[in-house]
Parts: C-alpha cells; structure tokens; sequence
C-alpha cells in the first residue's frame, strides 16, 4: 500500500532547526521527487486515540491508529488516494483541522463518501475530512491494516523527513542534503538518514535468521542423504554381486539391473515423503498463522520438492547401480 523504495528518513527534532526552509530547498533539488514530515516511523502503531464523527453510536466508539503528516505524505510515499477535496495540493491547512482516513476507517464508519464530513480525535471538536486513501501497512505483516487516520498539519511537523529521491540520484541528493543541513540545521544537530526500506525489511529479522538457518540445514541435510543413500546402495549392491551377475547370464541388460536397483532404493524415498509431507504442512500452515497476510500452501511446492527429492535420490544410487552393472558377470560370479 506504500512504496518505500529509494525513500530516506532525516531525523530532524532538533531545536533551533530551520524546518521549513530545509523542506522547501530539498523539494527543489531536481534529483528528489518529493519531501514530507511526519511522525511516521516503519513498524511503529504511532499512537491509539478515540475517533468521533457525526452521527456516531455508542457502541461505534473505536480507537484509531494516528499519525501526524503534512499535506506532502501521501505523495512521497505513493499511497493511492481513494477520495480527496479538489484543492488539497493548494490548501494550507493551517486554518483548522484536517484528517485524511483510510479506506478500513471509512468502512468502519460506514459513509459512502468521507470528504468534508465532521471527524476528530477531540470529544465534541471536530475537524474535516480532506481525503480517504486505500489501506497501507505501516506495520509488519504479523498485523492488520486497522482504522487510521492522518492528522494533517499546516507546518512541517519536528519529528521526523522522509525524502523519496529518483533512481540514479542517490549519491548527487546525499550530497545536497549534506550541504543543507549545513545551512538549516543547529552545529550540534548531527545528520541521521536511514533507508526506511530496510527499516520494513528490519522488521522480519526473526524470519530472516529462520530462513539462512533452514537453508544451511536443507544444505547439509542433502549432503547427507546423499552420502547415507550411496553408502547404503554400496552396502547392498555388494551383498547382491552375484544374484547381479546370475542376472546378467541370463540375458538381462544393464538397463534392467540399473532400473531395478534405482526402483528399490526409490520407493523408500517415495515411503518417506509420504511420512515428510503431511508434516511439512502442518509445519508451514502453523507458522504461516502467525502474519495478518499470507500465502495459502498450494499443492505445486511439494511437487516441486518431491521431485528434487527423487533427483537426489537417483542421482545417488545411479552412480553405484551403473558402477555394479557394468561389472564382467564373471567377476561378479567369483566374488565372496
């Protein structure tokens, strides 16, 4: 619901810092498609307060979640508006209180259409509705998208800048940023950016530790399973020398040895998907509980892990069963 790709954020709750002319220089740099403020923070609920509008029941009382943007928010992080008044890029919003809700908060209210309609996070103090923009998830996907409203300021809000720069300019921005800083920004006032791209990827670092481990542990349980499964095939082939060369005197081929090697050791592979598989799911389903959004287990990833299961296995056993069957039937035959 958001694009926080090539989006950077500026602490600047600095006092003595000239916010609005750091703002308004940044919004000219030709490498920066859009600047904001807000309180806005990846992961972060910002804070629960009781909404009221009119007309509401008792028993609609709800708290939202809320942030503090100015008017240049949803543009810079490319949030779609679903309904806006036709000059909020004009409008100043200093002269009363403005909020911009979500699409989940308008449903919840139940308006057909949410501009210019009485809001507020105040009992009895309303402000107006400027716009109603489609759900975005500000949280991780362990949530979900819950009522929200944006309160609109008139100034540039002391918290926190979002600067969403274009593709290819983030060196030249970086460096203009530096230099503005410089101009707008107290002595003391060190510059912190941070990506807030990595900061929604930081947010999954539990399932990214989860996946390397599972990997090297798929990694080395292969490993294995291949060496057990040649081992075992060298085990049993030996026992089998000479019931293999009895086989070749009678007129069977090395196709036919081969085959029926591979189909023996197979099958128990086959016997032990059959056993893994309904785990695996049970497994993947449960952790999958645990986010607001995820995919459904679809029948197409156990196909495509039983059939790199079965390379595996053939590519084991092949290697011993072709080595066994080429063997002179004679060899074979005085082997003890």
């Amino acid at each position: 619901g958001l694009d926080a790709t090539n989006v950077y954020e500026i602490q600047v709750h600095w006092a003595g810092i000239k916010l609005p002319e750091l703002k308004n220089e940044l919004k000219q740099f030709a490498g920066i498609k859009n600047v904001c403020t807000s309180s806005f923070k990846a992961g972060e609920d910002g804070w629960n307060q009781s909404a009221y509008w009119k007309g509401m029941a008792d028993e609609q009382q709800i708290n939202m979640f809320v942030h503090a943007v100015d008017k240049d928010y949803v543009e810079t992080f490319g949030i779609k508006f679903l309904e806006k008044i036709d000059d909020f890029e004009k409008r100043s919003f200093a002269e009363t209180e403005y909020y911009i809700i979500n699409k989940s908060a308008k449903e919840y209210i139940g308006w057909k259409q949410a501009i210019n309609k009485p809001f507020g996070i105040n009992y009895d103090s309303f402000g107006e509705i400027a716009g109603v923009v489609d759900d975005f998830k500000f949280r991780s996907l362990h949530h979900e998208v819950g009522p929200t409203a944006l309160i609109i300021s008139g100034t540039p809000i002391p918290d926190r800048m979002h600067v969403n720069i274009k593709s290819g300019y983030k060196n030249r921005a970086f460096m203009y940023i530096k230099q503005k800083w410089k101009e707008f920004a107290p002595d003391n006032a060190p510059l912190l950016i941070s990506s807030v791209k990595q900061d929604f990827e930081n947010l999954y670092k539990t399932e990214s530790k989860t996946r390397i481990i599972v990997i090297l542990f798929t990694i080395i349980a292969v490993l294995i399973s291949m060496l057990g499964l040649l081992g075992l095939t060298t085990y049993i082939t030996l026992q089998r020398t000479k019931e293999i060369g009895i086989r070749k005197v009678m007129g069977a081929n090395n196709k036919k040895i081969i085959t029926m090697l591979i189909v023996e050791f197979v099958r128990w592979v086959f016997i032990a998907f059959l056993i893994a598989a309904p785990l695996a799911y049970l497994y993947l389903n449960n952790w999958l509980q645990d986010f607001a959004y995820h995919i459904n287990i679809k029948a197409g990833i156990f196909i495509v892990a039983a059939l790199f299961t079965f390379f595996i296995a053939f590519i084991s056993v092949f290697v011993q069963a072709y080595k066994t069957a080429s063997q002179n039937p004679v060899n074979s035959l005085r082997y003890e």
